[in-house]
């Protein structure tokens, strides 16, 4: 499978590895890192929200082979480093530059490891090289600028996992080159966003990173002055026509894919049977597999016959339970296997009872997941860590950057919360300690902060004059925490400079150059908050 196509840009996929991919596990201020495998991110019941593919067994499984070191980078005539080692690989440095050839230009183009890993990913689940704009046949771009992202955005604008995500210094960066960082989106939900990224530590490892969106925010965006440049995917079809929901390529099809199918009819069960027949549990007339169910003249009766027209009941197809093979089970059986690609010849041999099987097993298990998410509910709150300022003047506005909340479920589950949570208090308008209240969920927590005095000048400097060589003085006063004082000079009331002294009091011994001098101090607080207080002047008597 090429990168891309033409003479100008040959990258090539390496035979599948034998030995696994080099996993870094970071623990860093801002994000956790896991050296799980990709399907656990993909194929879970909570993956993605605004994804309608993080269920595609077929997508982890390839996820999962390229971090198995199934694909990887060779030295070729497209790369002017003659370094051979696969991604991911500790072989690969900081040093270790690579080069792609522009497919439009022939020019060689340097780009880091990590636009060359998530091309290669990229290009190894959609058979599409995103490097170039003008040789995307299949894909699309979904995303496109801005210096901050957001689940809304992401799901707004459709973003499935696997998109290739592509950040640059410039606002309107380039596909290649290498300025800027790219990734493969794994999964995303209001709480963070997931995902692959090469040469993680500058030393060509590779590992999954889990973010918050504040933090993802700060270090790969605004924080290093980046935009996203462009976020693309495959349009629907192609996605859909690479990685369906049920393959035909085997006859015992047992995925929850098949389960889904199986499962939707169930909403719509048959109605030509009586009431004491509507879909029972199978587990209640359950046999093991002994003989072939077919059709035949003399009518096949028994457990077994039983057993099976409970199970299609179950999954919605339409069916009397009455122990005979009949013309209706065959009709249903024969749908059955329609719908899990099967062998559709009506005959219930073991291939298809082992899928019946596990689709009856399917439904159960997505049953319980259901019923247990219905019945989930937000039990309690707590904080789990305060936000990052806890200390402030009387008028500044709350700052709950840092704020995260444990939620703790009826089910005995917890997550933890950093958004979608109020405060009952955005400005601090009283001195002394103030309780916070937060709400989430109609639960709450509080913590407390201090708040000091506010920053204000009370006594202002006011003219002086004296001889020349005498002494004048000029005294400012204000309220505050962990004050500071500049005092600055000018000579047109225009012009400021600050001056050698930092004391609440300004003396000096007039000369010439001094008459008519003005005067001004300005005062700070710990907070960061300032004034500047009024202007007064000194004069030669």
């Amino acid at each position: 499978m090429n990168y891309c196509s033409g003479k100008g840009c040959v990258v090539r996929k390496l035979a599948a590895l034998s030995v696994a991919i080099a996993l870094i596990v970071l623990a860093a201020p801002l994000g956790n890192f896991a050296t799980v495998n990709a399907a656990s991110y993909i194929s879970s019941s909570g993956g993605a929200d605004g994804s309608d593919y993080t269920s595609s067994s077929a997508l982890a499984k390839k996820l999962d082979k390229v971090f198995s070191g199934s694909v990887g980078l060779c030295s070729d005539t497209s790369f002017k480093s003659t370094v051979n080692a696969k991604l991911g690989s500790s072989v690969m440095t900081g040093s270790n530059m690579y080069y792609v050839k522009n497919n439009t230009t022939g020019a060689l183009t340097s780009g880091w490891q990590c636009f060359i890993y998530a091309n290669a990913v990229y290009n190894t689940l959609f058979d599409e090289y995103v490097g170039h704009a003008q040789a995307l046949k299949h894909s699309k771009v979904v995303i496109s600028g801005g210096n901050t992202a957001s689940y809304s955005q992401f799901k707004n604008a459709g973003v499935k996992c696997g998109a290739y995500m592509r950040t640059t210094n410039k606002s309107n960066g380039a596909y290649n080159g290498s300025s800027g960082h790219s990734t493969i989106i794994l999964s995303y939900s209001s709480s963070g966003i997931t995902y692959l990224e090469g040469n993680a530590d500058g030393h060509g490892l590779v590992r999954i990173a889990i973010r918050t969106w504040d933090d993802f925010n700060r270090s790969q965006l605004s924080g290093k002055s980046r935009y996203i440049c462009h976020v693309v995917q495959p349009t629907d079809s192609y996605y859909n026509s690479l990685y369906p929901s049920s393959s035909s390529s085997s006859s015992s099809k047992t995925t929850a894919a098949a389960a889904t199918k199986t499962t939707s009819k169930s909403s719509t069960p048959a109605t030509t049977a009586a009431s004491s027949n509507s879909s029972p549990d199978p587990s209640s007339c359950k046999v093991s597999y002994s003989r072939v169910l077919s059709l035949k003249s003399k009518v096949m009766n028994g457990s077994d016959v039983k057993y099976v027209q409970t199970c299609l009941k179950y999954l919605g197809y339409t069916v009397t339970i009455n122990s005979k093979y009949d013309s209706t089970t065959l009709a249903a059986v024969k749908k059955f296997q329609k719908d899990l690609s099967l062998s559709v010849d009506g005959k219930c041999g073991p291939a298809t009872w082992k899928a019946m099987e596990s689709a009856v097993s399917s439904k159960k298990k997505s049953n319980t997941s259901a019923v247990a998410a219905a019945t989930k509910k937000l039990s309690s709150i707590s904080i789990k860590s305060k936000p990052s300022r806890v200390e402030y003047a009387v008028g500044d506005k709350l700052n709950t950057s840092g704020l995260a909340l444990t939620a703790k479920y009826t089910d005995k589950s917890t997550k933890t919360i950093t958004s979608g949570f109020t405060c009952n208090i955005t400005t601090l308008t009283k001195k002394g300690t103030t309780k916070i209240t937060v709400t989430y969920g109609g639960k709450t927590a509080t913590f407390n902060v201090t708040v000091n005095d506010a920053l204000k000048i009370i006594t202002q400097p006011v003219d002086d004059s004296a001889p020349l060589g005498k002494e004048v003085y000029f005294n400012v006063e204000a309220t505050g925490t962990g004050l500071t004082y500049q005092w600055q000079l000018s000579d047109d009331g225009k012009n400021w400079r600050n001056s050698s002294l930092k004391t609440p009091k300004y003396c000096v011994t007039l000369t010439k150059v001094h008459n008519n001098r003005r005067v001004r101090c300005v005062v700070k607080d710990k907070y960061g908050n300032k004034v500047i207080s009024g202007t007064a002047t000194m004069r030669i008597k």
